[in-house]
């Protein structure tokens, strides 16, 4: 069984590592069901654990149902992860 843990924090994720978790989903505003987290604590987290890191990719709180500007800034933010070096990504889209 893998142990996924969404953790919104550097700080967490190193927790969640040491114990035990086998791979974090990195977010931030768990409080608003969790949110695209910040270049910055991506790229500290995935390049201080040893165990993949999947990112949620989630621009804004409320339905999964985007603008078009919206869903190219989430093109735009896997693309940036993805060249950072995270594992894979969390995410959800309605089309209404």
């Amino acid at each position: 069984m893998i142990i996924e843990v969404c953790a919104e924090s550097y700080e967490y994720a190193i927790k969640a590592e040491k114990a035990g978790a086998d791979r974090i989903e990195l977010c931030k505003d768990l409080q608003l069901d969790g949110l695209t987290p910040n270049y910055e604590t991506a790229k500290r987290t995935i390049d201080s654990l040893n165990i993949p890191v999947f990112i949620l990719i989630r621009p804004r709180e409320g339905d999964f149902i985007y603008s078009d500007e919206e869903f190219e800034l989430m093109k735009r933010d896997i693309v940036k992860f993805k060249e950072m070096g995270c594992k894979g990504i969390v995410s959800g889209v309605l089309n209404d």
